[in-house]
């Protein structure tokens, strides 16, 4: 079984429409999944969640994909100004954005997304992906230096050889009491224009990681973001 699996486009349209196109020229999956945070941030909106549902690519929640991140972070902003990393005015206007490039049925769409999956590859293999951790939607644990008892501890539920996460926006694959733990990168919110791609593989009794760099067209994505408006953060 090939699976592809990538995390947090944040809104990059143009590199999503890159790292479908190389899972295309890499030979196709049997199943294509993304980790969640799939708009706010850069210019895709309905188009970018309607090319993903065309695609028939199995959706998982993440922390950017609803307001309610922009609106906790808004109250926090007005609670307690220089606390928050962006201005009041940036998670407002992110909010206003939001609901004029994402109709209610796809904002209610992303809303009832599930928070994980669980992939049966073979009879004694399971594959579990969420966006940052099974115990919170936003947990750090997903860094790589996480000490070993903690992950260890937040996994204890997860019946899976291998798990699959975004939310670091760095890849890195980590091996942990015989289960490999896998985060997949970023496609959006690159500073280096190129967005990633994983694929795993499980045939003959093993599992093989191939992690991908893509290069987009980062004028393109640039432009969009202009000609649409989107808020930028101060860092």
């Amino acid at each position: 079984m090939r699976i592809a699996l990538f995390s947090d486009i944040h809104g990059n349209y143009t590199g999503l429409c890159a790292v479908l196109q190389a899972i295309d020229t890499l030979g196709g999956a049997d199943m294509v999944i993304a980790a969640g945070d799939l708009v706010l941030g850069e210019s895709g909106g309905d188009d970018l969640i309607d090319m993903l549902r065309m695609r028939e690519v199995q959706l998982i929640r993440g922390d950017s994909d609803t307001e309610e991140k922009l609106i906790r972070l808004e109250a926090q902003a007005i609670q307690d100004p220089g606390s928050t990393r962006n201005p009041l005015a940036y998670y407002q206007g992110m909010r206003s954005w939001l609901h004029q490039y994402v109709s209610d049925a796809n904002r209610a769409f992303l809303a009832d997304l599930p928070f994980a999956k669980t992939v049966d590859v073979a009879p004694d293999q399971r594959l579990f992906i969420c966006h940052a951790s099974p115990r919170d939607i936003s947990d750090r644990i997903c860094a790589p230096g996480t000490h070993p008892d903690i992950v260890r501890e937040v996994y204890a539920g997860v019946d899976a050889s291998v798990i699959a996460f975004g939310h670091w926006h760095a890849s890195y694959v980590r091996w942990l009491d015989h289960r490999m733990y896998l985060n997949v990168a970023s496609v959006g919110f690159r500073h280096d224009g190129l967005s990633w791609v994983s694929i795993l593989t499980y045939q003959a009794g093993q599992w093989v990681v191939e992690q991908h760099a893509v290069p987009y067209d980062v004028a393109a994505e640039a432009a969009r973001v202009l000609a649409r408006g989107v808020p930028q953060p101060s860092l």
